[in-house]
């Protein structure tokens, strides 16, 4: 009788550990750990529920932006490793340097009245360590979205530039070092610049209004802008007898002007340990002597005066812009104190995070222009005010063209012009979603509209 109560507990306590495996189980695979069958992806229709459509919505909020199914976090991690060197074969010792993993999206750039190609990579995985004595580097990287590319990269490091793409584990990436370079600015009189910006650049010469067929890409992740320089770039401000220092890389670098006082490039020779370029003559047109003024009208989408509307303009310069002013009751605006040769302007519409339109820019005005120039821009209350739900980079396409960007975080607001768009929002994941804006006003850009494609 013992013997036999002894069985029953000893089966009863078989029968129960059985049970609790199968339980785990269950949970392991379940929507609670969000495993396989808790991964159900959002209609792509789904987006256009944010401005009033009838679009399917998603049948459970636990499908959003934060589900992480446990086989994908149980991915394994891949070891990506390389040796820096730079030109003589040396060991790039001691320097810092960036992993970035993500997939390319090629899209437009609209520049004063061009559009130009750009490849915008949505970063997924970036991380970054130090090379060895050796130069060797090594990282560990976590499954990767499909079509993803991998990257390293050096940011503003003191010693060392450069930007490749790795293939091969071992791979031998070729840096170039920063060389510090000195000289003197002169203007085309002979006279030194004083007090004036300029940059300078790794490559060929090329004049600041030249277009290429190609935008220099881009690296977003969900913080933003990744800031990988493919051009190694560097800037630097005159004293007063027109001296300057700045750190370009070994090979052949060009100069580029682009203020009031002077525009064009030149090319100078780098070479390691420094470089002294002795006094440079500013190429470029002769600034007109007297001061010109452009004249135009700022029109809403719907055709009507924009009242108080900003207009900036860019007098011969590539950086900031050199004049502002605003439209008065009628949309008219007057920019006085142009002296370059060429001008673009730029209606800004409010200040709050918004997407431009190509209309808002005048593409390059030849000067003196006679005739008067025509800006279209939303009013604020054209646009649709959305505000997002879930921390990440939020990329907007319209129409093939790279619209607007920026990091966001919840409960920030975006204004977002009639038509169509398609977004992407990048996390450690890339999800997407299409979206008509058909009629302003206030709209919740929700998580739960977007398509997680990260392997797709």
């Amino acid at each position: 009788m013992r013997r036999a109560g002894l069985v029953l507990a000893i089966c009863l306590a078989v029968l129960l550990v059985i049970l609790l495996l199968g339980e785990r189980t269950f949970f392991r695979g379940g929507r609670g750990a969000g495993g396989e069958e808790g991964r159900r992806e959002l209609p792509a229709r789904a987006a256009r529920d944010v401005n009033g459509g009838d679009a399917t919505t998603a049948e459970d909020p636990a499908d959003g932006v934060d589900a992480a199914p446990a086989r994908d976090r149980a991915a394994p991690e891949t070891p990506v490793s390389g040796r820096l060197v730079y030109l003589d074969d040396t060991p790039a010792v001691g320097v810092t340097i960036h992993l970035a993993v993500g997939r390319g999206v090629d899209v437009r750039v609209f520049r004063n009245g061009e559009f130009t190609d750009q490849t915008v990579f949505l970063v997924t995985q970036h991380s970054l360590t130090t090379t060895d004595g050796d130069g060797v580097f090594r990282f560990r990287v976590e499954r990767s979205p499909t079509r993803a590319r991998t990257f390293v990269y050096t940011a503003q490091d003191p010693q060392a530039f450069a930007v490749e793409e790795i293939r091969t584990t071992g791979q031998v990436v070729r840096a170039r070092r920063r060389v510090p370079v000195k000289g003197t600015l002169l203007d085309r009189a002979g006279d030194p610049l004083k007090d004036y910006w300029f940059e300078g650049r790794y490559g060929l010469p090329e004049d600041w209004q030249t277009r290429v067929t190609r935008e220099e890409d881009v690296f977003v992740a969900a913080a933003g802008d990744l800031h990988v320089d493919r051009l190694a770039r560097d800037d630097a401000r005159t004293a007063g007898d027109g001296s300057f220092s700045l750190r370009l890389v070994e090979g052949r670098n060009t100069l580029v002007f682009g203020e009031i006082r002077a525009e064009g490039s030149l090319d100078v020779e780098v070479a390691a340990p420094t470089t002294d370029v002795g006094a440079l003559r500013v190429p470029g047109a002769v600034l007109a002597d007297e001061e010109r003024s452009l004249s135009g009208q700022v029109l809403s989408l719907a055709g009507t005066p924009y009242p108080g509307c900003e207009v900036r303009a860019w007098d011969g310069s590539v950086g900031m812009h050199t004049h502002a002013v605003e439209t008065d009751a009628s949309g008219q605006f007057v920019i006085p104190e142009l002296r370059s040769h060429n001008v673009v302007l730029w209606a800004v519409p409010t200040e709050r995070r918004h997407i431009d339109l190509p209309v808002q820019t005048s593409a390059t005005i030849r000067m003196p222009c006679p005739s008067s120039i025509t800006l279209h821009a939303p009013t604020e209350r054209e646009y649709a005010w959305a505000r997002v739900d879930a921390q990440g980079y939020y990329f907007f396409v319209r129409k093939g063209v790279f619209a607007a960007g920026d990091a966001l975080a919840a409960t920030d607001v975006v204004g977002l012009p009639p038509g169509p768009l398609h977004i992407h929002l990048v996390t450690d994941r890339i999800r997407e979603a299409a979206l008509e804006v058909r009629e302003p006003g206030d709209l919740l850009l929700a998580a739960s509209l977007f398509r997680d494609t990260t392997w797709d």
